[in-house]
């Protein structure tokens, strides 16, 4: 009982039960809680400016760690980025055909203007991107040179997603204002939205995993499942802590019983962490069309490859850190600055819900390794056959 009772997601479901209660018994009280939410997510997007640069140039700088003699770096790189890829179509693909964010009226009794989606408005975050690209090249490019600015650009960022995971602590704050000012000035539709978000999230990394991960699993050579049933202490670690960061050290070890050599394993790994982090694509790819859904911004097949683009370079800087998807997105949106903040304030009133994402990061890392480490040479097939054979 008091497990339950201290658990963030009770706190978060008890504050969406009160905010709903609060929208319904004073509306007009509650639309003037509008503000908090999305004065939250304004300084949110600045803040998030100079951790994302760093996230995205230290990055890049790892890549050096790939470059061994033993391993095709090039083969796992490929392997990320198509897996990635293909978990962030699953996700808008889910968000099209589910539209979750459509029936919301942004402005009570105001037309909403179909105002198109403008990436050129992000264009000084596109030269930023740019010059972290640039400089995490070139520090990859310094080899051992570069190591020691290259970690300290690494410190920075994990510092700042770690202010990320004390910030959610807040989400029942957030949810209780948000949901509160949402139910007072759309009813009870505002809040529906937001569980269809949810299960859209849901939807899309089951199919993500079941399609993508499980086709690929079968391709190297074992089972999706038997592979979930052998790391399933780590998945739920994983959605105990919401983190897969703290699953990392078990899927290391069952990748290795699994047959993948160790020295393949300790470069895969964090750098499947780095690269592939799969959940959080799917996440991305949902929340993306869905922000464009609730401002009502029709889009088109340019529309569309803008955002996956977007959607794709971003998911670079995402981290398996608590709280740090909704960072990603943020980082997104500030990209594309028609994306209204009342709806990233319904985003982050479910974040804590969203325990799909940590399993589908640590499935999605651990069923890349297994691949990579096949197609380089780094599998022993008869210990695979024996513990994870079809």
């Amino acid at each position: 009982m008091k497990k339950i009772l201290t658990n963030p997601a009770t706190h978060l479901l008890l504050a969406i039960a009160l905010g709903l209660c609060a929208g319904m018994a004073w509306p007009e009280q509650a639309r003037q809680l509008r503000p908090v939410g999305e004065s939250f997510i304004t300084v949110l997007r600045w803040l998030m400016l100079p951790v994302m640069c760093c996230a995205v140039a230290h990055g890049v700088a790892s890549l050096r760690h790939l470059v061994n003699p033993g391993m095709a770096s090039a083969k796992a790189l490929l392997c990320f980025t198509m897996v990635s890829a293909l978990a962030l179509l699953t996700g808008m693909a889910v968000a099209i055909v589910l539209r979750p964010g459509e029936g919301l009226v942004l402005a009570a009794g105001a037309p909403v203007a179909p105002n198109p989606l403008v990436v050129g408005a992000g264009a000084f975050m596109l030269w930023l991107l740019a010059a972290s690209l640039a400089a995490g090249t070139a520090l990859a490019l310094a080899g051992h040179a570069g190591q020691r600015l290259a970690d300290g650009i690494g410190s920075i960022a994990t510092a700042g997603f770690a202010l990320a995971r004390h910030i959610v602590r807040i989400a029942p704050l957030i949810a209780f204002a948000g949901v509160a000012s949402t139910v007072g000035r759309h009813g009870i539709e505002g809040l529906a939205r937001a569980m269809d978000l949810l299960l859209g999230i849901y939807l899309g990394t089951a199919l993500f995993m079941a399609l993508v991960l499980g086709a690929l699993a079968r391709l190297t050579g074992f089972s999706l499942w038997r592979f979930m049933r052998a790391i399933a202490d780590a998945l739920l670690l994983a959605v105990g802590t919401a983190s897969s960061l703290a699953a990392m050290p078990r899927l290391v070890d069952k990748l290795v019983e699994a047959g993948c050599a160790p020295e393949a394993v300790r470069v895969l790994v964090p750098a499947g962490y780095a690269f592939n982090l799969g959940g959080s694509a799917v996440y991305l790819g949902v929340a993306l069309p869905f922000l464009a859904q609730v401002a009502h911004i029709p889009l088109g097949a340019a529309d569309y490859a803008a955002m996956f683009a977007i959607g794709l370079l971003c998911s670079r800087t995402a981290s398996p850190m608590n709280g740090s998807a909704f960072m990603t997105v943020t980082s997104a949106v500030a990209m594309l600055p028609a994306m209204p903040a009342e709806g990233m304030v319904l985003l982050f009133s479910v974040e804590r819900l969203m325990k799909c994402r940590p399993v589908g990061n640590l499935v999605s890392v651990g069923v890349s390794c297994m691949a990579i480490a096949a197609w380089t040479g780094k599998l022993d097939r008869s210990r695979l056959e024996r513990g994870l054979g079809r």
